[in-house]
């Protein structure tokens, strides 16, 4: 068995956010934000649709979809910019959470 060493693993802050999404693909975040290890995302629980995650804007639509109250596994990226959301109706809420 392996230990983890949470020194090693841990990184020194995060950052979080959140907003919503309607039926057309939108960038997580719109300007470059640079991400150290992963980012989560998580469908508000009042959700009345779902949201899809996707790497392009066409691929959206086509991705991993997350129920109301479901969070993502994480998401090893280096950039915000580079995911992108769709919602299968409109005004559907999320937060993100990115180390």
């Amino acid at each position: 068995m392996s230990t983890i060493k949470i020194s090693d693993e841990a990184m020194p802050e995060f950052q979080a956010g959140n907003g919503t999404v309607g039926e057309t693909a939108a960038q997580l975040f719109d300007s470059t934000f640079a991400v150290h290890k992963h980012v989560v995302v998580h469908a508000d629980d009042a959700n009345s649709g779902t949201i899809s995650i996707g790497n392009s804007a066409a691929r959206a639509s086509s991705g991993f979809i997350l129920k109301a109250g479901d969070t993502s596994p994480p998401i090893y990226i280096d950039d915000l910019s580079k995911i992108w959301l769709i919602g299968s109706a409109a005004s559907q809420n999320f937060s993100w959470l990115c180390c």
